[in-house]
């Protein structure tokens, strides 16, 4: 990340100061000593959000600690996630979306213990999981099905 080897498995801090910056087109950068982030594909790490981009900031602000310390990939956990958004899902939202849809009809949202054998099991399940149904039904006009069967729900 940012063009050195910086995503490999200990890699040495050179670095002394990560910041948030904001583009003039309202998106937001990380800037290590001024010079932004580039992700392992060379794309510019760049988030709408100005409060993502200071997380980030603070996240490479915190990895290998001092200058010439060792950090990882997985001491940026919202770089990683950025950088996944910006170089893998952006390009192909479809097939992304396509992905993620094909695992609905197995989302334990759906599929419930019954009254019996188990009513507290039901009534933890219906408080933690209505709360999900009803939102995907008010916000997205989905109306996901719910049964106690093992069958499939299309």
């Amino acid at each position: 990340m940012n063009g050195a080897s910086g995503s490999s498995p200990g890699s040495r801090r050179f670095w002394t100061r990560a910041q948030a910056v904001a583009d003039a087109d309202g998106m937001w950068s990380v800037a290590l000593d001024g010079r932004g982030v580039k992700l392992p594909g060379g794309t510019p790490l760049r988030v709408r959000s100005g409060a993502l981009a200071d997380a980030i900031a603070q996240e490479w602000d915190a990895a290998g600690a001092t200058v010439g310390g060792t950090f990882s990939p997985l001491d940026l956990p919202l770089t990683r996630i950025a950088g996944t958004m910006i170089e893998r899902i952006a390009p192909n939202r479809s097939g992304a979306i396509d992905l993620l849809a094909a695992y609905a009809d197995a989302d334990l949202l759906s599929y419930r213990a019954g009254p019996l054998p188990d009513p507290l099991l039901a009534g933890r399940q219906a408080a933690a999981w209505g709360p999900w149904i009803d939102w995907a039904r008010e916000h997205h006009a989905l109306d996901l099905p719910i049964t106690t069967g093992v069958m499939p729900l299309p």
